[in-house]
């Protein structure tokens, strides 16, 4: 009986296969430890990465507005100087000569500005000096050229116009002359406007193929045809015959400077027509032109810019605005 009990049993599990298992539990473990290693070293290696990123990141910033303070300073005929870009600081106080910044004046403000806020306390001394000295030797490069009368010159013209559509409707434009004169500075002071009672409006024609649905290119090459042909009838039928009446009855009193140009939601967009309206004729009104946005303006803050035509291409020119009247 016992001896049937005894090969009835199993048998003992054999020391080979323990020593196996044993190995297999020692290679799960040494595998996981190296993969949570390697996880560490990639992330280590990331994070590094990062840095390096970020501190090139940061190089290029500064090369940048090294190369953008170099070139300001370039167009404004200053000096080049050696210049230390770090985190802005305070500005300096109206007392210790904060340079002033006009409208058509601000590039080569907002240059100084920054190199000025740039610089640390008690350090780069020379190149403040040098900049100082600079804009007060060339501030006449920098000076407007024309100066606008927001009183006598813009105010009129907004109330006479109507309430701005921003855009939406028959496509809507305003046209006048304006008048001034230089004063001992050789500033072209802009102090009247009148406006053209009549406004350019034009619809949008029907585009129809001629046996085929044009593409969008085609409908819109021909709506900026039937545009422009309609702003050129405009001009040569309505405003230029106005406006030649109007330079000739200010003779006596005032002199006809310029024209001006209300968008409204075209932003400051002179066409083709208008274009060849300042590069015609003989007359020297033709050549300066007003254009302002009503979309973007309000009685006492304008969207406008002042262009000079006649040229190879238009001319952008330095204006500021003036809210005083001159006496005398």
């Amino acid at each position: 009986m016992q001896a049937m009990q005894a090969m009835q049993r199993p048998p003992p599990p054999a020391a080979g296969a323990e020593v196996e298992r044993a190995a297999e539990a020692a290679q799960s473990a040494e595998l996981a430890r190296a993969a949570g290693e390697a996880q560490r070293k990639m992330q280590q290696e990331r994070e590094e990465l990062r840095l390096e990123r970020e501190a090139l990141r940061k190089e290029r910033e500064k090369l940048r507005r090294e190369a953008s303070l170099q070139k300001e300073m370039r167009a404004a005929a200053l000096p080049e100087v050696p210049v230390k870009v770090a985190e802005p600081t305070d500005r300096p106080s109206d007392k210790e000569g904060r340079l002033p910044c006009r409208t058509g004046n601000k590039a080569v403000a907002a240059a100084a500005a920054e190199a000025v806020a740039a610089a640390e306390p008690n350090s780069d001394d020379q190149l403040w000096e040098v900049l100082k000295q600079s804009m007060k030797q060339k501030s006449s490069s920098s000076e407007p050229t024309v100066m606008l009368d927001l009183v006598t010159m813009w105010t009129p013209v907004w109330k006479a116009l109507p309430a701005t559509s921003f855009g939406r409707g028959p496509h809507t434009q305003h046209l006048g002359v304006l008048f001034g004169q230089r004063n001992a500075s050789g500033i072209l002071r802009l102090d009247g406007a009148e406006l053209l009672p009549t406004a350019f409006v034009w619809e949008p024609p029907i585009i129809e193929g001629r046996g085929r649905t044009p593409s969008l290119l085609d409908q819109a090459a021909q709506l900026a045809a039937s545009l422009e042909s309609a702003l050129r009838a405009f001009l040569a039928e309505t405003f230029e015959p106005w406006a030649a009446q109007q330079a000739e009855a200010s003779k006596a009193d005032r002199n006809c400077v310029g024209w001006f140009l209300c968008n409204d939601g075209e932003a400051f967009a002179l066409s083709k027509p208008l274009l060849e309206l300042g590069s015609s004729g003989g007359e020297p009104w033709r050549r300066l032109v007003v254009v302002a946005d009503r979309a973007k303006s309000s009685a006492e803050d304008p969207a406008v810019e002042v262009v000079k035509l006649g040229g190879s291409k238009p001319e952008r020119l330095l204006f500021d605005l003036n809210s005083t009247p001159e006496r005398g």
